[in-house]
C-alpha cells in the first residue's frame, strides 16, 4: 500500500473479496478450510493499510452470483460498516459483475436488501453493481435504487467496449446517475489482445471531463 500511495500516487484502491471461487470466502477446500476467516484478514489488511496511508478503498463483494448469497452478503457488509462505516474513506461495493440478471427483478432487490444492512451502521457511498458485466447502467438508471448516495458501477476494457458503452453510461449520467469506474483495462475484455492506446484515451478523456473516478485493474 505504502508503495502504491507513493510510487504510483494511487489515491483509490479496490479490496476485492473473492466470494465464491474454490478457496474464495464462501468456498472453503482441502487445502483452505478456513477460507471466511482466511479471505476476510486479507481484505482487512489491506483496509487497514490503505487507510493507514489516507487513501480511499473500496470493499468489494467480488462474485457474478451475489444474488445467490444475499444472507452472507448482509452479514459481512453489517460487519464492515460496524468496523469502517464511521470512516468517509471507506466505500462499499455490493456486487462485482452481475451478468446474464434482470436489473429491477434480480439486482436492485439484492442491493435494497445489503444496503439496508449498511444503513443501519453507516451513511458512506456505496456502489451498485449493474447487469451485464456492470455495463447496463443506463438501464439501472431507469429504475434507480432509493438512497441519497449511491453510485452505479462501470467496468470497461477499451479494445472490447467503445463509444457504444459510452453511450450507454452518457443516458445514465444524463438520467441523473452518479458512475463509478471499479474496473478497467487497456486490452479486450477476456485480457488478451493488444493494448488499445486510441481507444484508452478516448475513454480517459471522457471520464476526466466528467469528473468519474476510476481504478484500472491489476494483479498483485
Amino acid at each position: 500500500m505504502a508503495w502504491l500511495a507513493e510510487d504510483w500516487h494511487a489515491d483509490v484502491l479496490r479490496a476485492a473479496m473473492g466470494v465464491d471461487e474454490a478457496g474464495g470466502y464462501l468456498k472453503p477446500t482441502d487445502w483452505l478450510p478456513n477460507s471466511k476467516a482466511f479471505n476476510k484478514n486479507l481484505v482487512e489488511t489491506v483496509v487497514n493499510a490503505s487507510l493507514d496511508r489516507g487513501l480511499y478503498v473500496i470493499v468489494d463483494w467480488h462474485s457474478h452470483n451475489a444474488q445467490l448469497y444475499e444472507k452472507e452478503a448482509k452479514e459481512f457488509f453489517s460487519d464492515m460498516a460496524q468496523r469502517y462505516g464511521h470512516l468517509p474513506n471507506v466505500i462499499f461495493e455490493l456486487f462485482n459483475e452481475p451478468t446474464n440478471l434482470n436489473w429491477s427483478s434480480e439486482v436492485k432487490p439484492y442491493h435494497e436488501a445489503v444496503l439496508g444492512s449498511i444503513r443501519e451502521h453507516s451513511a458512506n457511498l456505496v456502489i451498485l453493481g449493474t447487469p451485464t458485466w456492470s455495463q447496463d447502467v443506463d438501464v439501472a438508471c431507469e429504475d434507480p435504487v432509493d438512497d441519497e448516495n449511491v453510485a452505479y458501477t462501470l467496468h470497461f476494457y477499451a479494445a472490447s467496449h467503445k463509444g457504444p458503452l459510452r453511450q450507454k453510461a452518457q443516458a445514465a449520467l444524463d438520467n441523473g446517475c452518479a458512475l463509478f469506474v471499479t474496473e478497467w483495462g487497456t486490452c479486450k475484455a477476456t485480457g488478451n489482445g493488444t493494448v488499445d492506446f486510441d481507444e484508452t484515451q478516448q475513454w480517459l478523456d471522457w471520464m476526466d471531463e466528467r469528473a468519474i473516478s476510476k481504478i484500472g485493474r491489476a494483479h498483485v
